[in-house]
């Protein structure tokens, strides 16, 4: 419990040094660029980050709320992770396009900025696996580190884009901005891989979707969503699975697993165990095999060691 506590103290004061250096940062940059920069520039790269906000918020924040909740298996949380990335790439396409139909600003390359951010919003919600184990693990320190290093670059890719601009006279619009977003993430997905897969080494568990093993037997769209710890008393033990369904058969029609002769069947089929269930007897369609399961565990209670 203490080290819990110490671990969020520790997360909570890095990631409270970060936000307050990097706001810090970019108000200096920004002081900077208005030297160089119009109003009207300024705003069209509120706007541009408006976008990207936008794809970020939609793709992405209802899936960290649920897996910030969730403990144990590392595979199912990432797993479920790239979910964002599914949802982000029609997200960023669509607000885009309806982004594109209304008022652009007036500016230089501004069209070719707003794909450069749809871009920057991917490769962010790529690397949402690596943030939610970080998140799920407590390492609060490589997200402060790879937040800072990435805002740090984003800072000097905008400042060193308009500064060559001025000196060369051209104009290049918002794409500046768009530059040093795209570096952002770039760096962002770079550190975040970095640190993240020693962790997955170390752990056995992958930073990319995979099956989850289970003693259940699921379906092949479940097995990669659903943590083999739903029941941790029943699957963590495959011999008391066996003796929960071992014990559903009467004695006199047992069959041991290595016995290879089986036993005949009752003589009086009428007389049998109403529990039984035959080998061969059909399942239902309608439950599934998990609840199947937990209704023999509450039939067949096993005594607590």
């Amino acid at each position: 419990m203490s080290n819990t506590l110490s671990a969020s103290a520790k997360g909570a004061t890095f990631l409270i040094l970060t936000q307050v250096g990097s706001r810090a940062l970019t108000f200096i940059i920004n002081q900077v660029l208005l030297r160089y920069l119009s109003p009207e520039l300024l705003g069209a790269a509120t706007q541009l980050e408006l976008y990207l906000i936008s794809v970020q918020y939609f793709a992405r924040e209802s899936l960290r709320v649920a897996l910030q909740r969730q403990t144990g298996n590392s595979q199912a949380i990432v797993n479920v992770s790239y979910i964002s990335v599914a949802l982000g790439l029609p997200l960023a396409y669509f607000l885009a396009r309806l982004y594109a139909r209304s008022l652009l600003p007036q500016v230089q390359y501004m069209e070719q900025s707003l794909p450069l951010y749809g871009i920057a919003a991917i490769l962010e919600l790529v690397a949402e696996p690596c943030f939610v184990v970080v998140q799920q693990k407590m390492m609060y320190k490589i997200r402060a580190t790879a937040e800072t290093m990435a805002t740090i670059g984003r800072c000097l890719i905008t400042f060193a884009a308009v500064l060559w601009a001025a000196r060369t006279g051209k104009d290049l619009g918002v794409l500046p901005f768009a530059l040093g977003q795209l570096g952002y993430s770039v760096l962002l997905l770079l550190i975040y891989y970095s640190r993240t897969l020693r962790i997955a080494t170390q752990e056995s568990f992958s930073l990319i979707p995979k099956r989850i093993k289970s003693e259940c037997v699921l379906s092949t769209a479940r097995m990669y969503y659903i943590s083999p710890l739903k029941y941790p008393s029943l699957l963590q033990q495959p011999k008391r699975i066996h003796r929960v369904l071992h014990l559903t058969i009467p004695p006199n029609t047992r069959h041991e697993p290595d016995s290879p002769v089986r036993h005949k069947v009752h003589p009086n089929p009428r007389r049998r165990d109403p529990h039984h269930v035959p080998h061969n007897a059909p399942r239902s369609r309608g439950i599934r095999p998990s609840i199947e399961l937990r209704r023999l565990g509450r039939a067949h209670a096993l005594p607590t060691h």
